[in-house]
Parts: C-alpha cells; structure tokens; sequence
C-alpha cells in the first residue's frame, strides 16, 4: 500500500497527542491520520497515548476506523498489484462506511517501455 515506516512520523505522532484543540474539519483527515501513524509507528505505548488522545478530543470513531483500516493492511499484507486493489477498495468502504461504496469496476494493464503501468477502475455508489 506504499505506507512505510518513517521516523518522521514519531514527531508527527508526539505533536498530535500533545496538540489540545483539533479543528473540527480535520474529522476525515483525522481517521488517514490514525490509520498511516498506526502503520508507521510500531511503539505501542505511543499507540495507547494516540487512541487516549483521539478519545479525549472526541475523536474515537475515527480512531476506531483508522484502526480498522490498518488491521485490514496488516491481516491482507497485500504484496502484488492485485492484492493492493482489493486491500484499497477494503480501506475506501471502512472510510466512507454509510456514505459510499466502492467497488472494482475494471481492471487494466500495459507494458510502456521498461514500464508495467496497471490501471484500476472503481465503481463508487452514493448512499
């Protein structure tokens, strides 16, 4: 899925636990937060402070489906291209849960040169 674990993002995680006022429009952006810094950030007591943290500003459904997100990652382990698709659609539905729905429409692949280029096409129904 291209998350890699980047020291970086142990001073992203610090900063965030410590910060006591998320603005309310960061909601959405707060669950891709908690799903990549979990993926990141193996210290489980760093972990523990972010749910505290994400509970404590109101914010424990999205950490609750951040989490999902990345149990998915790690019980898929997606490792071919294929396998990243059916993980990414998996992540899209816990995400929009009760608002949209994704699904494989197509799926594409071409060789460019020195270059295997794949395309996924996603049928994403509103609800």
């Amino acid at each position: 899925m291209g998350i890699k674990a980047d020291p970086e993002d142990v001073g992203v995680l610090t900063r965030y636990v410590q910060d006591k006022h998320p603005t309310k429009e960061e909601k959405w952006f707060s669950i891709t937060r908690f799903f990549s810094l979990t993926l990141s950030v193996e210290d489980p007591a760093m972990n523990r402070q972010l749910v505290a943290s994400y509970t404590k500003n109101g914010l424990r459904a999205e950490a609750l489906r951040g989490e999902n997100m990345a149990r998915q990652v790690r019980m898929m382990h997606p490792n071919t291209p294929s396998d990243e698709i059916e993980c990414f659609i998996t992540c899209l539905n816990i995400y929009w849960v009760g608002k949209r729905t994704a699904t494989l429409f197509a799926q594409s692949s071409e060789r460019r040169g020195n270059i295997d280029w794949r395309a996924a096409t996603l049928l994403v129904t509103f609800h």
